[in-house]
């Protein structure tokens, strides 16, 4: 690794962080084909999950939240051109936060406000309206078919011939009558009471992996940390540990080889312990560098002192030497 290059990250990052304390908000520049755009923003009943709607979301590179003044990088479940879903740092008190999506380049970056906590009920429906009054009857209907012929009477006796009336004329057509008006609309229902306040999330309290990855990872079955790791004090088996991180690994020449990775543990001298037992992910490592990332939680830890980072297995028979860094965070609560 070279110290120039070390450096450049740092102040990178220290931009990042202190960006994340600037207000008013920056104008979003003219959309290009790269910018995504947030339509919607919705959160499971869990909360433990963020969905967001809109457009161009294939080529977001940066995700974060804003908690506490601190911009948290959000882990991505899935994606695609108009979804995506990301995992919600744990216990997030109710409140409104910024969730801010980019391209990686710095420029079009897309922000909004999405809300926690739970919303009042509905009101009642506002009370019938009366009936309007009755219209007017309509015309008669048409004349209906005649009877069966009854049977033959007996013969009368002819009477005289009268003489012919004239015909009359026919009457006309009585107008339909006009509809009733239309029943004055119900008064609105009075709001119902404001739900109770949720119960408090707690405290949390958040480290960052930002470390370079050393270039001769050798051979090694049992896990070993890439890069440096926090030290974190832990006060008994109830306190939990939940972590994202992400390391940028690859091969000067050679491979493919396979490698296991995982989120770490190690108190004192003691081995260095996956977060989930067999809990740990494997990849492909190859001369193009790329970033491998894990995510996960733990608690059950007897009080004590230990060190939490991100952790390689290389079950390879090969070094691991074309490295670059390890970025990730770490929520104590």
């Amino acid at each position: 690794m070279k110290q120039n290059s070390q450096r450049a990250r740092s102040a990178v990052l220290a931009a990042l962080i202190a960006a994340s304390f600037a207000f008013p908000l920056p104008a979003i520049a003219a959309a290009s084909p790269t910018h995504a755009v947030i339509n919607s923003a919705s959160v499971n009943d869990a909360a433990t999950q963020l969905t967001l709607r809109g457009i161009n979301f294939t080529g977001v590179k940066n995700l974060t939240v804003l908690v506490g003044g601190v911009a948290l990088p959000l882990p991505v479940m899935s994606v695609n051109p108009t979804t995506l879903v990301a995992i919600l740092p744990a216990g997030l008190a109710d409140g409104t936060y910024l969730v801010r999506v980019g391209n990686g380049l710095g420029v079009d970056d897309e922000e909004f406000f999405f809300t926690l906590g739970a919303e009042g009920p509905a009101g009642a429906t506002g009370a019938t309206g009366p009936a309007g009054a009755t219209g007017a009857t309509g015309p008669a209907g048409a004349t209906g078919p005649a009877g069966p012929a009854g049977p033959q009477g007996p013969d009368g006796k002819t009477g005289d011939t009268g003489q012919p009336g004239a015909a009359g004329a026919t009457g006309a057509t009585g107008p339909q009558g006009p509809i009733g008006p239309t029943g004055p609309q119900g008064a609105t229902g009075a709001t119902g009471p404001q739900g109770p306040a949720g119960p408090s999330g707690g405290s949390a309290t958040f480290f960052v992996l930002n470390s370079g990855v050393s270039d001769a990872i050798v051979p090694n079955t049992a896990f070993v940390f890439a890069g440096l790791p926090v030290s974190i004090v832990v006060a008994g088996p109830a306190t939990r540990i939940t972590g994202s991180a992400n390391a940028t690994l690859g091969l000067a020449s050679g491979g493919p080889v396979m490698i296991r990775f995982n989120l770490c543990t190690q108190s004192g001298a003691g081995a260095v312990t996956e977060f989930v037992n067999l809990g740990y992910l494997e990849a492909e490592i190859t001369t193009s560098r790329l970033a491998y990332g894990m995510s996960a939680t733990r608690n059950g830890l007897a009080a004590g002192t230990y060190q939490v980072g991100f952790c390689i297995a290389n079950t390879s028979a090969v070094t691991i030497n074309e490295n670059d860094w390890v970025h990730g965070w770490l929520m104590v609560n």
